[in-house]
């Protein structure tokens, strides 16, 4: 991605958690936790109809909170691309090396969904009634919250969490995807009005563009089609992955070669958007792209922090690519 990284990463950045690129090692077990033992007071906006968490400033226990969500699901992206590569080369099938790369693109977006100050958080029951308690009895108002899905947004400028249910009929994959391309277009918006549409700035906007373009590709508006291919893969057992393999020697060729494209370089986006291409290629593509966007953020955090081999992504995301010897 080279220079298209900064454009991109200085976009994120403005996006990043109140001290975020200072969190260090992490242990806590993420936002639901925090939402549970974190410091914060309820407040209502009533021009959009939605509650909001006030966080006393220096605080940084939901920065934290955060930080401990990247690690963990760009550890689980590094390690399921990881094992599909591996897979790819020694199993007969191509079938699980997909579904493996579908979800280090599934959980690459989680992890870049934080790193910009939003997460989608289940909320169980248990932790509802102490939430609808608490802000009831102690602020004053009253949430009547029900256990489900979550939107928590950061707004940097207040230093607040806007608190939402997803209202999702679709599931929490759609749900990731959907967020995700939205916040694709934010991205695009900032970048433009930072550094305008020419020279590197532009070639980022378009990256972001054609990563929207074939997220949704085939008519998947929602970002889904990505989710849409390993739904085939895994419960129709189309495409013809499964052993005895039915795929043309030359498309299973292609596909074991680009599932390992994205271990070769920070990027792994330069076959974005091409037109011509079996579906299945064209899905290691977008997956490699995902895993690439996602090394290259984690990358400008870490350059970016006051110790960079301090830093809580080098203490797991990238030791675990260390250990496996990946650029």
């Amino acid at each position: 991605m080279g220079q298209i990284t900064e454009p991109l990463a200085a976009a994120v950045r403005e996006k990043w958690l109140t001290g975020l690129n200072q969190v260090k090692n992490v242990k806590t077990p993420g936002v639901a936790e925090w939402l549970k033992t974190g410091t914060y007071s309820w407040d209502f906006d009533a021009a959009t109809s939605e509650y909001l968490l006030r966080i006393p400033r220096g605080d940084q226990s939901l920065s934290t909170a955060f930080a401990a969500e990247i690690s963990r699901f760009s550890c689980a992206a590094f390690q399921s691309m990881l094992d599909a590569e591996v897979s790819a080369r020694s199993l007969k099938s191509l079938a699980w090396p997909l579904v493996k790369d579908y979800y280090g693109a599934f959980y690459s977006g989680h992890a870049i969904l934080r790193l910009t100050g939003r997460s989608i958080t289940y909320i169980p029951t248990d932790l509802i009634h102490t939430l609808n308690k608490t802000a009831s009895m102690y602020f004053g108002v009253n949430p009547q919250m029900k256990p489900g899905q979550y939107h928590l947004i950061f707004e940097k400028s207040a230093e607040v969490i806007r608190i939402k249910n997803t209202g999702s009929n679709g599931g929490s994959h759609e749900d990731m995807w959907r967020t995700l391309v939205a916040e694709a277009v934010s991205l695009e918006n900032s970048i433009l009005a930072k550094f305008g549409g020419g020279g590197v700035a532009g070639a980022a906007i378009v990256l972001l563009s054609k990563l929207r373009g074939e997220l949704c590709f085939a008519g998947k508006h929602n970002g889904a089609w990505l989710s849409s291919v390993r739904n085939a893969i895994n419960y129709r057992h189309d495409y013809g992955v499964w052993f005895p393999q039915a795929m043309k020697p030359n498309d299973a060729s292609a596909i074991r070669s680009k599932i390992s494209g994205w271990s070769q370089s920070a990027c792994g986006v330069d076959a974005l958007g091409t037109s011509k291409q079996h579906d299945l290629v064209r899905h290691v593509v977008v997956c490699n792209a995902m895993g690439g966007v996602l090394r290259a953020l984690l990358q400008d955090l870490v350059n970016r922090a006051p110790v960079p081999t301090k830093c809580f992504v080098a203490a797991k995301p990238f030791r675990l690519l260390s250990d496996a010897k990946l650029p």
